[in-house]
């Protein structure tokens, strides 16, 4: 990865949420750069419904990107994060989701939280996932009879202040080519790398800057020979 070059590549992109508190909590308030106050009367939070079982929060990052990791900033109502805060059991059990669909199941699962509990949780956190794709998907639920984390809210809620999700800005991840379209003689480009895997057809190099020209000796007869390029 070009770790130099990384882009807020959720920024301002479209979002979407299963389920919505009010109009002070809509789902791009988690993308619009503004999470100085976690507080929900400030409206610079994305709050999902109550009594949800199971919550769904996603951005679209417009096409495939090549992500490095992920910062999410979780509500906190601007007060001391400590497990006296009934906010910290929200996050509780989440999964982030790495997909080319609008379906987290079609992707990767990146992270799934098992460890955390009321008293160790952040009210931040940066996540790695290193992995390509179209759509972030933050998912959390609270399935009857499904063990979750000690600790963790009686209902499924996804609020989230911001959600920015770091890659590179172009399909070409090598670092001097990180902002930089892939080749325009390029059929596909290397994620991890920049290279470009296949060129079309009379090209060839990392950049498919280099034409194709093979010498040959074509013997029509046994008594011509013509020499020549093709």
């Amino acid at each position: 990865m070009c770790k130099k070059y990384l882009e807020n590549l959720s920024y301002m992109k479209p979002t979407w949420q299963s389920s919505t508190f009010s109009s002070l909590g809509t789902s791009y308030k988690a993308v619009d750069g503004h999470y100085t106050s976690r507080n929900y009367h400030d409206g610079q939070c994305a709050i999902s419904g109550l009594n949800q079982r199971s919550v769904i929060w996603r951005v679209n990052l417009g096409k495939i990107y090549r992500i490095d990791h992920i910062n999410l900033y979780f509500r906190t109502e601007n007060l001391k994060w400590v497990y006296t805060n009934g906010f910290t059991s929200y996050p509780l059990g989440f999964s982030l989701y790495i997909s080319n669909t609008t379906d987290r199941l079609e992707g990767v699962r990146c992270f799934h939280d098992s460890k955390y509990t009321k008293h160790t949780i952040p009210d931040h956190m940066s996540i790695k996932c290193p992995y390509s794709g179209q759509y972030v998907i933050y998912y959390n639920e609270r399935i009857p009879g499904v063990t979750y984390p000690v600790g963790s809210s009686p209902h499924a809620h996804a609020d989230l202040c911001e959600v920015q999700v770091y890659g590179c800005p172009s399909p070409v991840a090598e670092v001097y080519q990180c902002s930089k379209p892939c080749p325009s003689k390029c059929e596909k480009c290397h994620p991890g790398t920049g290279i470009c895997s296949k060129c079309i057809t009379g090209f060839q190099g990392y950049a498919c800057e280099i034409a194709c020209q093979a010498d040959a000796n074509i013997k029509v007869s046994p008594n011509v020979t013509l020499l020549g390029s093709i």
